[in-house]
């Protein structure tokens, strides 16, 4: 059972062969575009989630008050509107 585990990841090191190694022009490019995405997600997901433990955090409840009720909030609603189309117009110009 062990043998075929140990086997693979012994000649993993031996073989130089990734999904990113580029076979051709196009291929170059879609990896570059590829890497552009992810590195975008990635900072995408340090910020929400630092954003989601800071706010769990400092917001925790301590006791069974009722918290004041806010609604609406058009700049931070503009905000998480721009970003996002700030990011996906990004792309669009990255890869036409």
């Amino acid at each position: 059972m062990m043998t075929p585990l140990v086997a693979t990841l012994v000649g993993v090191p031996a073989v130089s062969v990734t999904p990113l190694d580029c076979a051709g022009p196009n291929a170059c490019d879609i990896v570059s575009v590829y890497t552009s995405v992810f590195w975008i997600a990635m900072v995408v997901l340090v910020i929400v989630g630092g954003l989601l433990v800071y706010a769990a955090l400092r917001f925790r409840r301590t006791d069974d008050r009722e918290p004041a009720q806010v609604h609406g909030n058009p700049r931070l609603e503009i905000l998480w509107t721009a970003v996002p189309l700030v990011i996906v117009s990004f792309l669009f110009v990255r890869t036409t």
